[in-house]
């Protein structure tokens, strides 16, 4: 207690210099108390069901084309359902959305279809009502739906009566059965859970994979057994199927892993940058109590000739820091709470959990243990200067230039060197996700997105059940935007690039007159349906043949247009305009398409994609219910969504506008994860950078107090005042030297780790190397130049009168 009363006087007496230490500790703990928030929710937290650590989820691989991951069709879910010893229950399910047309405006509300085991894999249960019966699951009984949470909450104001009403979803009444707990939300933003019913026809295509599966282990079973007992199982559905599974196998992956595996890179990546953070201050903070503890070395040794021993000496020390820590740490809790809403407003959507951050016990404990092992870390190199000190000697005037004052003048320059390192290696870190993100952000997509408005339409099925039905809204919806004042160009796609749901979908195929792959081989291509037009609206060049016409309806010739990246692999240095492809794994000639033109290059879902082969097919000779509508504006494409709106609803007043939005927003939101991960990671560098002067120039600053008379003499003995500067700084040149080949050595070394985080830059890109380092330079020599400035300044005979 005697100590923490001294050290709270030491902390009072000192506001500048403990304010300067609280800043310094608040700024690095926040930080990693903000990372680590989003760390333990998003990679630590268990997933909130019940055992979650037994749910896994199902995937079939098709090695041969190199796929590593890919989903189930109904008929192999049935297989793996019945066939199976390792699990307690599976589960298959399918994301799409209703139209929710009751109680309010038309709304587009994500929804998947699941089957009545759904709930059990996962182990939760409805908060109200109950969840969907084995029985529902058969077509004519699957009118039955679970809502959730937010939905109840916002659409139906909580009514405790829910369970039982009747709701319009894409014009098909279905009965409430239950409402799920607040939090309760998978797959990713699904608020409508309903039965999925197969009938015997899509009981037998085993090629229509279309749908997710989860599983609940047994008890007993490991995932490694589970894993073994789904590769034989791969293989018999290989074996038994050849047509639809040749190739195919079955694999298990732990659905924590499955929902968090791709971000678990950047935030590990984010975590280290906040570590650095937390080192360069803890150096700072150590160097800042060396000078403070070299004053007070003459207090020490009168105390230590008073009967304190050198423990006692370096426990006050420690005690001091101890407290500067802890008050750092609270400090560095108020910022990381701002923080954190900061964060999750600049959630880029696809970091799943964003939105359970907070500051929990564990944080918090958490910024208690950080907090503490940072006091320890900081405190010791003065508390070991203090004991390794020769007290006798700091009683006497001419203590200064003894070898304990050296040395501990070459672990405060020892320390600046690491933290130099420590903000180089950030610095190129940052230096690599920016460059990477201003590739990123410079690439074309291959169409021209300015002046561009989308918006996706779902026809129900209950009223556009076939394709006269379907072309007929095309029809009609296209008349009406194409007679809209400021309307250029309309056009529909299924899909359209950068679609906010994406529904791609791929075929395999096979070209015409050329030896026919062998099962399992077959390449694979993107399929895509449009209407005539799309490539001039879109903006998109066409490179050979011609566009589709209204010609090209149900009643004319089999025609499609692919795109430069199929016709490059398999026309190379020829016009494939008239050739003919054959989808399918059978050169039916049902199935067999003339190619009638070739278009450039389309990004689909990222910018960073590598282009696929993909099939363009006349959207009015097989219109489908799902379909992205576009508009180009001749000004600005903003002004239009209100009449594109109106222009919905005078076709079909029930359908909601779903994700209306410009086409150049909805690229930009395709960037916004690469953009999050190099601003956070450009801010931590930036905070490393301004830690690491500061403590550059308190060196700097505190070595030139100390040699106040040297370089009076030098002066009085005729030195110039640019010697004075190159005395001056040539200690930070060599300090600087010294840390940036450490960093460059560790950059080198660390980088690599994040390359998967990189496009189109290499982990060792010289040129951001280069930068950084004369980046570091200029910021020290502008760092020293300062205390230098006031050394050439010094007055030789005030200098020489010193003490």
């Amino acid at each position: 207690m005697r100590n923490l009363r001294f050290a709270l006087r030491m902390f009072l007496r000192n506001p500048a210099y403990s304010a300067v230490a609280v800043l310094t500790l608040a700024l690095g703990i926040g930080a990693n108390t903000t990372i680590f928030s989003m760390v333990n929710a998003v990679l630590l937290k268990p997933l909130p069901y019940a055992q979650p650590e037994r749910i896994v989820g199902v995937w079939t691989t098709f090695l041969p084309s190199g796929v590593e991951r890919d989903i189930f069709s109904a008929a192999n879910f049935q297989d793996l359902a019945t066939r199976n010893h390792c699990f307690e229950a599976t589960a298959i399910h399918s994301s799409f959305g209703y139209d929710m047309t009751s109680d309010g405006e038309p709304e587009r509300v994500s929804a998947a279809r699941v089957s009545p085991s759904f709930f059990q894999a996962l182990g939760v249960s409805p908060m109200l009502g109950r969840a969907l019966r084995p029985e529902e699951d058969v077509p004519g009984k699957d009118d039955v739906v679970v809502i959730g949470y937010g939905l109840w909450q916002r659409r139906f104001g909580s009514d405790p009566q829910i369970v039982g009403r009747t709701l319009t979803l894409s014009g098909r009444s279905y009965v409430v059965a239950g409402v799920m707990p607040r939090g309760f939300q998978y797959p990713e933003r699904a608020q409508i859970w309903a039965p999925i019913a197969f009938d015997a026809d899509q009981l037998r295509q085993r090629g229509a994979i279309q749908y997710d599966v989860i599983a609940r282990l047994k008890p007993d079973v490991t995932l490694e057994q589970a894993g073994s007992e789904m590769r034989a199982l791969g293989e018999a559905l290989a074996r038994d199927f050849p047509q639809d599974n040749a190739g195919m196998g079955l694999i298990v992956v732990p659905l924590h892993e499955q929902i968090v595996g791709k971000v678990r890179l950047s935030l590990l990546t984010l975590l280290a940058a906040g570590a650095f953070v937390l080192l360069i201050a803890c150096a700072n903070l150590a160097n800042l109590l060396l000078a403070s503890a070299t004053v007070r070395y003459r207090e020490f040794a009168i105390r230590a000739a008073l009967g304190a021993s050198r423990g006692r000496l370096a426990g006050q020390l420690l005690f001091e820091s101890l407290l500067l820590a802890l008050v750092g740490g609270s400090a560095g809790t108020l910022l990381a709470w701002w923080s954190i809403d900061l964060l999750v407003a600049m959630n880029p959507g696809d970091i799943p959990r964003l939105d359970e951050v907070t500051l929990d016990g564990q944080v918090l404990l958490f910024t208690l243990g950080i907090s503490l092992l940072t006091g320890l870390l900081f405190g010791l190199a003065p508390a070991l200067a203090s004991w390794k000190s020769d007290l006798h000697d700091s009683l006497k005037d001419g203590a200064r230039g003894t070898g304990a004052g050296i040395n501990r003048a070459r672990l405060r320059g020892a320390l600046v060197c690491a933290e130099v390192s420590l903000v180089l290696v950030l610095l190129v870190g940052a230096g690599l996700m920016l460059k990477s993100f201003s590739r990123l952000h410079a690439e074309k997509p291959g169409f021209q997105p300015e002046h561009l408005l989308t918006l996706q339409v779902f026809l129900p099925q209950s009223r556009y059940q076939d394709a006269a039905s379907r072309l007929a809204f095309h029809d009609a919806m296209l008349a009406k935007l194409q007679a809209v004042e400021g309307v250029q160009a309309a056009a529909i796609a299924s899909p359209a690039p950068f679609s906010v749901v994406p529904y791609l979908n791929d075929a395999d195929f096979s070209v015409m007159g050329r030896p026919v792959p062998v099962q399992g081989q077959f390449p694979i291509a993107l399929v895509n349906r449009v209407s005539p037009g799309y490539f001039g609206t879109i903006g998109t060049p066409l490179l050979r043949g011609r566009d589709f016409t209204p010609r090209d309806d149900a009643n004319g010739p089999q025609v499609i247009i692919i795109n430069d990246t199929l016709a490059r692999r398999f026309w190379p240095g020829e016009n494939p305009v008239g050739g003919r492809l054959a989808l399918g794994q059978s050169q039916n000639p049902s199935r067999v398409f003339e190619i009638v033109g070739v278009v450039a290059d389309m990004k689909r879902l990222a910018l960073s994609a590598a282009e696929r082969p993909e099939i363009y097919f006349p959207f009015i000779q097989r219109p489908v219910s799902r379909m992205d509508v576009l508009v180009r504006a001749k000004g600005s494409p903003g002004a239009l969504a209100s009449a594109v709106k109106a222009q919905l609803w005078s076709v079909d007043k029930d359908l909601p506008a779903t994700y209306l939005s410009t086409m150049d927003h909805l690229i930009s939101e395709s960037l916004s994860r690469p953009r999050f991960d190099a601003m956070l990671l450009a801010a931590f560098a930036g905070l490393a950078l301004l830690l690491a002067m500061v403590g550059l120039y308190g060196v700097i600053a505190y070595g030139v107090s100390q040699r106040t008379q040297e370089i009076g003499v030098r002066m009085a003995l005729g030195a110039q005042r640019a010697d004075i500067l190159r005395l001056v700084l040539s200690q930070g040149v060599l300090l600087t030297a010294a840390g940036v080949v450490a960093g460059l050595a560790i950059s080198l070394a660390m980088t690599r780790a994040i390359s998967g985080l990189l496009y189109g830059v290499s982990a060792f890109d010289p040129l951001t190397y280069a930068a950084v380092t004369l980046l570091i330079t200029l910021v020290a020599m502008l760092a020293c130049y300062i205390p230098a400035r006031r050394a050439m300044r010094v007055d030789p005979m005030i200098a020489l009168r010193y003490e």
